[in-house]
């Protein structure tokens, strides 16, 4: 399968096969917080920075969608995604399991 260039950056995506994915949620994730966040990611592209910095209030299960507002860099400091500006991100039932799954698991946290 050929991809198209991606504009911003001259190279084509390389996206994940189907059994890779498989074979990283089934052996690569040693607990259920991180087969939640991985399939999250791949199946809504959410970037690892704005992964990391969701809360439980930007994600609308009702309305089957996340706002994506923040990211963090490797060095810790919040900033706005990479595209410049918040983005809302439609759930499908892949995504809506894993924002389940990830929601219950900090329950308990403040």
């Amino acid at each position: 399968m050929q991809y198209a260039l991606h504009a911003r950056q001259g190279k084509a995506p390389n996206p994940l096969t189907r059994d890779e994915f498989a074979l990283l949620v089934a052996k690569g994730c040693l607990y259920q917080l991180d087969s939640a966040a991985i399939t999250l990611a791949v199946y809504k592209g959410i970037r690892p920075g704005e992964l990391c910095t969701l809360e439980v209030e930007d994600v609308d299960l009702d309305g089957m969608q996340i706002n994506i507002t923040r990211a963090i860099t490797a060095n810790g400091t919040f900033k706005v995604p990479k595209t410049g500006k918040p983005r809302t991100i439609l759930l499908t039932p892949p995504a809506v399991d894993a924002c389940r799954t990830l929601m219950s698991l900090v329950a308990e946290y403040p």
